[in-house]
């Protein structure tokens, strides 16, 4: 920056002292040819001047012949009038000549003086601007032999590289690093799931109880970026090899039948450290079978009562015991049912009257069982119908799970409606299944979720085509200045400053509906909308896991929308959140602050907000100066009452 100013300072002073030696030249030139005038001038008056005086002699001579050179003398006298008359006219000319030589004289000697006060002034600024470059070549020097801040694990036990046990925590890792230099990038897909980084001021933590069973080894790299620096840390973790695994394959964990009645079978594998598996509380009649890793209940309970069935790994060492749970609701046995019978129409005995002594008609009774997998649910079990009985089932599916199809007793499709409808006529079970769904809309019917598709994958819900981002190619399609409606967020853990300083009058994305946006993993919203003109509906947002609203809304001027449903019970921070908000005033009065330790400048500045905030309970902040710091509308009574700071 100094050495660009230096270059400025020069540039504009060769121009200014080449100006001034254009307009020196050319007064010298004016000087010149006035001056040649002058001598010409000069040169005439001399000339005029000595025929006047051989006139005058030449009247002298002739005075004495006056009667006959009366008349030449008067036309002679005539002559040297006019004659003086243009003698004073050239040495008038003269004057006006030489007092315009005089004036440009004194303008030649003013701007000699000024370009050589400017010539001193240029060597002075060249001799500054040496002296600078100097300095700044030092400095560059300086700041090439220093090394980044050192970014260091705030304890020593903390460990970067760490074997895991599934569904065990691990040892959490915790950096501190300025906040103010660096920012911090890394990729949430190969983080394993169930391990988490949150981000504060000043920190960044990775905790968690990874789960994922798709792979032994996770190495994901925490990039910490600055102006002149980049510093990369490395995280691994990989299964320990004293981790047992336990795997769902098939089968209803949760089954409601009849005494006597054949199980849906469920079927299990193991891996890892278990070498087998061990089942407790398995009631008489069920068994299992294990062809190498993999399990397989089976068999009829006979006994009628609830019956909670325990799956455990076995021998596994180091690592805690791993287990599952399938559920078991045996009712008693409905009665065989009898034979079907032609119905008959009882009869009247002859002499009329009714007799004791008729035939009664009978009907035959069916039953019904309807299964259902681990990923939904059906609106009844089943039960004993009469023939003939119009029966609907209705199948349920669990979030971000779908309905495929109904199936009988053979994998045969029955039908593809979530309601199925039918006549029983015959013992009759059928089977509501689902699939996963890659992007679904959550139950609120707004927001878009797509937890397990991987990052470039799309998928359509109503119609619509939605894109799954991670943070890196979010930034990349607001500043291409696209629709961030059509993308699906689930999985990004930070939104520092995806908008800040952005308008949207210089970039449309600012104007996007993101209203649909899955916020459920992300940790930090700090200076997200800063210095922007943002003003849309973003109330149906998951806030439940943000801890640090630093800066959010600070200079948000046009935002306005309810926020009152947000979860803020893990945020930390909400230093100058609403700073400068001006237009905001919605109740936010229902907020619960546990974790907040800091809220300085909270509303600092603001002008239309005047919610009452009496209520809200600060005592876990320790930091609240400036909190209400200039804001016109808002006054004491309806702020918090601190009593660990000052507001």
């Amino acid at each position: 920056m100094k050495k660009s100013i230096s270059f400025f300072i020069l540039f504009f002073l060769t121009v200014v002292i080449s100006c001034n030696k254009e307009e020196i030249n050319e007064l010298e030139k004016r000087n010149e040819e006035l001056i040649a005038q002058t001598n010409k001038l000069q040169e005439q008056i001399v000339n005029l001047t000595t025929e006047v005086n051989t006139l005058t002699i030449d009247v002298s001579n002739l005075s004495s012949s006056n009667d006959v050179l009366s008349s030449s003398n008067n036309d002679l006298s005539n002559k040297i009038s006019d004659l003086q008359n243009t003698i004073n006219e050239l040495e008038n000319a003269l004057n006006e000549v030489e007092n315009e030589l005089n004036n440009m004289t004194n303008d030649y000697e003013q701007s000699e003086a000024e370009n050589n006060q400017l010539y001193d002034d240029y060597s002075g600024l060249l001799n500054s601007k040496n002296e600078l470059q100097a300095q700044l070549d030092n400095l560059i020097s300086e700041i090439n032999t220093i090394s980044c801040p050192t970014i260091e694990y705030s304890n020593s036990d903390m460990k970067s590289e760490q074997l895991f046990c599934t569904f065990e925590i691990i040892d959490p890792i915790k950096f501190d690093f300025d906040d103010d230099i660096y920012s911090l990038s890394f990729i949430q897909d190969s983080i394993p799931q169930g391990v988490s980084i949150i981000k504060t001021p000043g920190n960044v933590f990775v905790y968690g109880t990874p789960y994922s069973v798709e792979k032994d080894l996770f190495s994901f790299d925490l990039k910490f970026t600055s102006d002149t620096c980049e510093e990369v840390r490395t995280i691994t973790l990989a299964r320990s090899p004293n981790s047992p695994t336990i795997t769902y394959i098939s089968g209803s964990l949760s089954q409601s039948i009849a005494a006597g009645t054949q199980i849906d079978p469920v079927e299990y594998k193991y891996g890892g450290s278990a070498e087998g598996l061990t089942f407790s509380n398995l009631p008489d009649g069920l068994t299992y079978t294990n062809d190498g890793n993999k399990y397989t209940i089976q068999g009829v309970v006979n006994e009628a009562g609830s019956y909670s069935i325990q799956i455990s790994t076995a021998n596994q060492s180091g690592c805690m015991e791993l287990y599952e749970t399938i559920f078991f609701e045996v009712e008693d046995a409905a009665a065989p049912p009898p034979a079907p019978t032609t119905p008959t129409t009882p009869t009247t005995p002859s002499g009329g009257g009714t007799s004791g002594g008729g035939t009664t008609s009978t009907t035959t009774q069916y039953q019904l069982t309807v299964n259902t997998g681990a990923n939904g649910s059906v609106s009844t079990t089943g039960g004993t119908y009469s023939d003939g009985t119009s029966i609907s089932v209705t199948a349920n599916p669990d979030t971000g799970y779908g309905f495929v199809n109904w199936t009988d007793s053979s994998g045969n499709e029955l039908s593809t409606n979530t309601t199925y409808s039918f006549n029983i006529s015959s013992n009759t079970t059928i089977t509501a299944n689902y699939e996963e769904l890659i992007f679904y809309l959550h139950s609120n019917g707004v927001t878009i979720l797509c937890p397990n598709a991987i990052v470039g994958a799309t998928g359509t819900i109503n119609g619509v085509q939605y894109t799954k981002v991670d943070r890196n190619s979010l930034i990349a399609k607001r500043n291409a200045g696209e629709n961030l409606a059509l993308v699906c967020t689930s999985g990004i853990t930070d939104l520092n400053s995806m908008f800040r300083k952005q308008y949207t009058t210089s970039n449309p994305a600012v104007s996007s509906d993101i209203s649909s946006w899955d916020t459920s993993k992300n940790t930090s919203m700090s200076r997200m909308f800063a210095n922007t003109d943002f003003n849309q509906d973003i109330s149906n947002w998951d806030t439940g896991e943000v801890v640090n609203m630093y800066n959010a809304f600070q200079n948000a001027w046009e935002f306005n929308q309810d926020i009152s449903g947000w979860d803020t019970r893990k945020v930390v921070t909400m230093r100058q959140t609403f700073r400068l908000a001006k237009r905001f005033n919605q109740d936010i009065s229902e907020w619960k602050i546990p974790a907040v330790n800091d809220m300085r400048g909270f509303l600092k500045q603001t002008e239309d907000f005047d919610q009452d905030l009496s209520d809200w309970d600060v005592t876990g902040v320790t930091q609240c100066d400036q909190f209400i710091l200039n804001a016109q509308s808002m006054s004491e009574a309806k702020i918090p009452t601190f009593t660990n700071c000052t507001p």
